[in-house]
């Protein structure tokens, strides 16, 4: 393990990308007859033809595409970000309509009590309904799917709507 005289020279042309083209035929037949040069060359032309494999490999986007995403990616988190208060003032503001209906029919209670009544009666109401639920019990249960149905179906538009997605 012994430094050779000549391998400066070598590896000085072979850092600036000059070797073989720009070697002497001298050194060009000491570095095949020296074990150490060719073993600095197999090593360097090991490592060169390892990283040329490496960088073809490697593919890398356009820069555009890079920030366009980002762009996206952004424009997206700050929309997440304007859609809860929206949401939750149109949640505010249906509920804010049903007790306004509610204030309103029980302020109205005893001529909407007469006109509930009177509904069934002149429409005949009763007749399209199965039997069970011509009783005021199977009607509750009736009216309390529905409402359970809704509140079903609000429960998950809510839940997408929330929900991050990328």
């Amino acid at each position: 393990m012994t430094a050779c005289s000549r391998e400066p020279e070598i590896r000085s042309l072979l850092d600036r990308g000059h070797w073989p083209a720009a070697a002497s035929p001298e050194l060009t037949a000491h570095a095949a007859a020296c074990t150490r040069c060719s073993q600095l060359l197999l090593l360097t032309q090991a490592f060169r033809a390892d990283r040329t494999r490496a960088a073809a490999s490697v593919r890398l986007e356009a820069p555009g595409v890079l920030w366009w995403r980002a762009q996206l990616r952004r424009r997206n988190a700050d929309l997440q970000r304007l859609q809860r208060p929206l949401l939750g003032a149109q949640i505010f503001s249906v509920l804010l309509s049903l007790v306004a209906a509610a204030i309103f029919l029980a302020s109205q209670s005893k001529a909407t009590l007469a006109w509930i009544a009177a509904v069934p009666h002149v429409l005949h109401f009763e007749s399209l309904l199965p039997e069970p639920l011509q009783s005021p019990l199977g009607l509750a249960a009736l009216i309390a799917g529905i409402l359970a149905l809704i509140a079903a179906v609000a429960k998950a538009l809510a839940y997408a709507t929330s929900e991050t997605r990328d």
